[in-house]
């Protein structure tokens, strides 16, 4: 699997990924749910607290588990 920007496309609204994000050059890589929210896209992350979009730079789907 590799990133895709956000720029490229965006996920399917409530569904989990991992996220890439750049917040006034600090980086960092998180999880966090897609939803929509008056028409605009947001992520939840793992706190629960809304990010967003503009802050998010890359997302991916979960790999599968190990068998």
């Amino acid at each position: 699997m590799e990133w895709i920007s956000v720029e490229e496309k965006l996920p399917d609204n409530l569904s989990y990924h991992l996220i890439a994000w750049n917040v006034d050059g600090a980086k960092g890589v998180s999880y966090a749910m897609c939803e929509i929210y008056k028409d605009k896209k947001w992520y939840r992350n793992e706190s629960g607290y809304p990010t967003k979009l503009n802050n998010i730079t890359h997302w991916m789907p979960f790999p599968e588990p190990p068998k």
